[in-house]
């Protein structure tokens, strides 16, 4: 997950389900390395996708969340359809 500049005491983190949403697991962001991007500033790479591991191969949907030093969060939900990946 590629993020522009997330502030020094700031979370990231991922919220997901393999089933529908009715269970869910928080799952915190690893910061990965500052990479530079097309604008000539840098993008920072975290990971939280390596914790969502299944019992077997499966889908996965999560929507991502930033929270701020002063405990404000920002959501990525994708306009409101969820990420997906398949997790393995």
């Amino acid at each position: 997950m590629l993020f522009r500049s997330v502030t020094a005491g700031h979370r990231v983190g991922v919220v997901s389900t393999t089933d529908g949403w009715r269970t869910v697991k928080w799952t915190d962001a690893r910061w990965q390395c500052n990479l530079p991007n097309a604008y000539g500033s840098w993008d920072e790479q975290w990971n939280a996708l390596e914790n969502l591991a299944a019992p077997q191969a499966a889908q996965v949907w999560y929507a991502v969340y930033v929270d701020d030093q002063a405990g404000n969060r920002t959501w990525n939900n994708n306009n409101g359809w969820n990420f997906a990946a398949i997790v393995r």
